[in-house]
């Protein structure tokens, strides 16, 4: 008999108590400010408490000798910009961007000791309207707004394998 009273008091203080408390991850300052950033809306960072404004379209009127700017206009890179801040999540970014990217078999190989040999180079691509325009890899930066660290990220992992593609 004391066995089941025991065995009663025990599991009765447990469904007193309820469920766990579950782990909200969407809520924690940290992600919140992830997700901000990657969507490209403003943001405080931890460190300083320095606010970052959000990302705002700019018009991209020059790049490089090639005019890669003239292939779109105004609405057409508003259209992609607002495209790729809607992702809100930096690893379907990234798959967006390694999509705009292609690799390419260099030409011909210059006889320099000082360099490395490269085995290929890459490619950039705007895709509007299911049809893939070329263009610099400056334009693609100004007109996302990223940084060439990222880009050179984005490419190593693709090379490693670790990077999806769409």
């Amino acid at each position: 008999m004391n066995l089941s009273n025991e065995q009663t008091t025990s599991s009765s203080s447990v469904s007193a108590k309820g469920q766990k408390k579950r782990l909200r991850r969407d809520k924690w300052e940290k992600n919140r400010r992830k997700r901000k950033r990657a969507s490209g809306k403003g943001y405080v960072t931890k460190k300083n408490n320095k606010e970052i404004s959000a990302k705002k379209f700019v018009f991209v009127t020059s790049c490089c000798s090639k005019n890669c700017h003239q292939k779109a206009n105004l609405s057409d890179q508003k259209e992609m910009f607002d495209k790729f801040y809607n992702l809100e999540d930096k690893q379907k970014q990234d798959d967006f961007l390694m999509s705009c990217t292609v690799k390419a078999e260099i030409k011909y190989f210059r006889q320099n000791i000082k360099t490395k040999h490269r085995n290929f180079s890459w490619k950039y691509f705007l895709n509007r309207n299911g049809k893939k325009d070329e263009v610099c890899k400056g334009y693609l930066e100004k007109l996302y707004q990223i940084t060439d660290g990222r880009m050179k990220t984005i490419q190593r992992f693709h090379r490693q394998g670790l990077l999806l593609f769409i």
